[in-house]
Parts: C-alpha cells; structure tokens; sequence
C-alpha cells in the first residue's frame, strides 16, 4: 500500500503529529519535554495514525519517563523507518489480503463480503496476518474460471496462508496454538466450513467457507478433501474455543 503523508487530516486525538514531525516532510521536530499536557495525545495518535496507514519518520527524541510510553507504543504500531506494522485492512479490522499474483489464480474473484468479515475479525482476535490465495470462482455453468468443489462459488469460500508478527509462515499440524485459536475465531465470527491438515494444500493453506453443510457435505474435512483435521483444529472449530499460547 501507499503511505500517507502527514497532513492536516492525519487522525489526531487532541494533539497533532503533523506539528510534531513537520506536514509531507520526513524531517521531524524534536518534540519539547515541557509539553507533558500533549503526551497522552501524542501517544493515542501514534496508534489512530498506524490504523489509518499513516507513515512517520521515527520517534522524536525526549527526556525523562515520557521516552519509555513513546518507544513503547511506538514498538507495538510501527517498524523502525516508521511505516507501519501490518496495516490493517477493512477498517481496522484485521489484516486481510490478497495473494500478490492473485489476479492470475484460477479463483481470482474476490470473497463473500460476509466471509471477509470472519477473516478479519479473526486476524483481529490473534494477530495474526492473512493472506488469500484462492477466492471465489464462476459460478457452476455460468462460467469456465473454476476449478473443484461449488464451494467457492460466488466467493463464499477461501484458501488462506497463515503468517506471525515476524513473518512466519505457519502451519496445519493442529500443534501450533496460534493456528487453533484462528480456527477458534473464525468459527466464533460465523465461518461453517474448515477444510486442514498436514496433507492439505502443503500443510500450510487453510480452508475456511461459509457453506458448511449446506450442500450436502460435511463442515470439517482433512487430508485429501476427507476425514477429519488434526484433533486440536477440529475441536477448536466444533466449539469455537481456542488454547492458551505459551
């Protein structure tokens, strides 16, 4: 995604990181310790501000115990060269998106506004980052873009990868915690299908629909498009209960 400048209309919560950094420069200003009345709002800012894609140069520099609040909160939205950590897509809601090539997928229409939602809310509730690699597809005999299952029909399913705050791609065996409270989630925000497992689309890719058994199959599925996932995914998916991560 592109960046935003600082501007005028940069979300602000009483104070204003345009006049703290300096509007569209990357030059910032060196913020005054003796403005401890701005503080709090400088810190909400950095947060609206990382939610709305915006991007700053850097903390400023400041004495005393104002600098362990900023770096604090400046650590959890954004990166060293100020752009921000996962910006979120759909309003805040999670960081959802698409394959870069996805365009040239066999399932390259967008999803279900609905299952969306369910991404994203789970993304929000784990931290976790999402990427769709296989969306929805023409619909049976209304088209030739398709491939499998009626599933994916008019976006109402999606094929997704997994990744951590560090970039980690992560897996379906069922003993990743992180994995089991996303199945968890998705399953709380209305999601009716999960298709996973070691065997399943290199063990890394995740089916979520929100078809379930609607059309005559069943809700959960593992290797090979049959049985079942592995133990602590299917749970997590019958009764939407996550794990504690340790």
């Amino acid at each position: 995604m592109r960046f935003k400048e600082i501007s005028e209309d940069t979300p602000s919560s009483g104070s204003s990181l345009g006049s703290l950094f300096g509007k569209g420069s990357d030059i910032g200003t060196f913020y005054n310790p003796g403005m401890d009345d701005k503080l709090q709002g400088i810190i909400s800012d950095i947060e609206n501000a990382a939610k709305s894609g915006v991007r700053i140069p850097g903390r400023p520099p400041m004495a005393g115990p104002p600098q362990s609040q900023w770096d604090e909160k400046f650590a959890k939205y954004y990166n060293k060269d100020g752009t921000p950590k996962a910006p979120a897509t759909g309003g805040g809601k999670g960081n959802v998106s698409y394959v870069s090539n996805f365009k040239n997928r066999t399932r390259n229409k967008a999803i279900n506004p609905k299952l969306m939602g369910i991404l994203q809310s789970a993304s929000a509730a784990t931290g976790l980052r999402v990427v769709i690699f296989s969306g929805g597809q023409d619909p049976k005999g209304r088209g030739s873009r398709r491939t499998g299952s009626t599933r994916h029909d008019n976006g109402n399913a999606a094929d997704v990868y997994l990744y951590d705050k560090e970039g980690k791609q992560l897996n379906t065996r069922g003993d990743d915690p992180r994995v089991v409270n996303f199945v968890a989630a998705c399953k709380r925000a209305g999601a009716r299908g999960l298709g996973a497992h070691p065997g399943y689309m290199g063990g890394t890719g995740l089916h979520v629909d929100i078809i379930g058994s609607s059309q005559g199959g069943g809700n959960m599925w593992g290797a090979g498009g049959t049985g079942s996932p592995p133990q602590r995914i299917a749970q997590a998916f019958a009764t939407g209960k996550g794990t504690a991560v340790i």
